[in-house]
């Protein structure tokens, strides 16, 4: 994978989520202080493979890497948590090596609020190009 540049300031964390609807399912990643967004959408369920194809995409887009990025704790990026103590799946495991990404994960008793941003574009992309179409997360 090409080098991308390292965005290193506060300004340059990033919430992640993954969401499904409408015969889509969407990647959301918001950059936290600018709400700079990036959307990927697909019609199959994510994989590794197709998430770090997500995440290379996003970072191309945004023209660098974040500093930290916060993900839900979704199956695709974790295989299980035990008291925060957080077990990667395999390709996400390879890639964060790989490409030196420092995540976060939100506790599942996390209220809504702390993942805010991330919500509010999905959200968005769930009123603005998904009218009245039934969404699931």
């Amino acid at each position: 994978m090409a080098a991308r540049r390292r965005l290193t300031s506060v300004q340059h964390r990033c919430d992640v989520w993954t969401a499904v609807g409408a015969g889509f399912i969407f990647f959301a990643l918001v950059l936290s202080r600018s709400r700079y967004k990036y959307v990927f959408f697909q019609t199959t369920p994510f994989t590794g493979k197709t998430a770090v194809q997500a995440h290379e995409q996003a970072f191309r887009y945004i023209e660098g890497i974040p500093g930290k990025l916060l993900y839900d704790q979704d199956s695709v990026f974790l295989k299980s948590e035990n008291l925060g103590d957080y077990l990667l799946a395999d390709d996400f495991r390879r890639y964060r090596d790989e490409r030196g990404i420092s995540v976060e994960f939100c506790r599942k008793a996390d209220p809504p609020q702390s993942k805010g941003r991330v919500e509010n574009v999905v959200g968005y992309v769930k009123t603005t190009f998904f009218a009245r179409v039934p969404f699931t997360i």
